[in-house]
């Protein structure tokens, strides 16, 4: 059954993620390939929120549309599909898009890997060629595919992360698309009990910050990215979670804003990892049960042509 509370839900987050890569750029979060030299509080605030918040939605998205899927085709179908639909495109935006970001980030300086964030050596140590000589773009590119460290998937890591999940969880997936849909009513203190165990686990492991998604040292991420693909999954399985979710909403997104605010308040540390946990869990209900209050009653061509264009996961 078609999900078009899920598709604008997505078309929104698809949204929220471009202003995101825009606010960043004047954000204080050091690690970005290009940074204004005067933060604004306002890009801080906005930005974090959105990382926070649509990071979990989208993967609680692909998990429901994963068990989905698997409804109508059988696992081995279904990875063949996953790796088609998001390993050729990781790997081709690696070779073009990922090519670019990481030339303007090493001639601003700056060089984002598996080591984090540091400063760049310049662009002729790393290709072994004379300093004096200038180097455009066509003198880096395409040399820089044959060197680990020149290669990026930077803004696409959300490719690389859903690709390995969906397989690592496969076996979860099938039998929850196996099973009969449980349509019974979830009691709705159950949707609020997962919001403080999902912080303590950020604030435990030293989640969250830094945001950089580079798989290696980033276990702690992958697996609470996992976490929210799998609650998509229950919801594919227990339909009577969304009618919890539709009634809370409003709750919902009043604990989001608190819990926010908690963010904003206590920054990167321990208590503020916590209310990361805190802010995403809400935000992700309260925008599941928002979105199933205001479901489309019918696909336009112009909500079909957007969900069709932005990453049907």
């Amino acid at each position: 059954m078609r999900r078009t509370d899920l598709e604008v839900l997505r078309i929104a987050l698809c949204a929220a993620v471009i202003l995101a890569h825009a606010l960043i750029i004047f954000s204080a979060d050091p690690n970005y390939h290009i940074k204004s030299a005067e933060p604004s509080q306002f890009a801080t605030l906005a930005t974090e929120f959105i990382r926070i918040s649509a990071m979990a939605t989208f993967f609680t998205i692909a998990g429901y549309t994963a068990v989905a899927s698997l409804r109508s085709r059988g696992p081995l179908e279904f990875a063949r599909t996953r790796v088609v639909r998001l390993f050729v495109p990781l790997l081709f935006g690696v070779v073009t898009s990922g090519t670019i970001i990481k030339y303007i980030e090493m001639m601003q300086g700056r060089d984002f890997g598996f080591h984090g964030l540091r400063k760049a050596r310049t662009l002729q140590q790393m290709l072994d060629v004379d300093p004096s000589v200038p180097l455009g773009f066509f003198d880096f590119f395409p040399r820089n595919l044959g060197i680990l460290n020149l290669l990026t998937w930077s803004h696409l890591w959300f490719l690389g992360y859903l690709l390995i999940i969906s397989l690592m969880l496969l076996p979860l997936l099938v039998l929850l698309a196996r099973r009969a849909p449980d349509p019974s009513k979830l009691n709705a203190a159950v949707l609020f009990l997962p919001a403080l165990p999902l912080g303590l686990y950020l604030a435990a492991f030293d989640g969250y910050w830094p945001f950089l998604p580079n798989l290696i040292g980033d276990w702690t991420n992958f697996f609470y990215c996992a976490m929210y693909m799998t609650f998509g999954a229950m919801i594919a399985a227990w339909p009577g979670i969304d009618v919890q979710l539709r009634a809370q909403a409003p709750r919902f997104a009043v604990l989001m804003a608190l819990a926010f605010a908690g963010v904003a308040y206590f920054g990167v540390s321990t208590p503020g990892r916590v209310f990361v946990g805190l802010t995403a869990w809400f935000c992700v209900c309260a925008a599941l049960g928002f979105a199933i209050r205001f479901k489309p009653a019918v696909a336009t061509p112009a909500l079909t042509y957007l969900a069709a264009a932005t990453l049907p996961v």
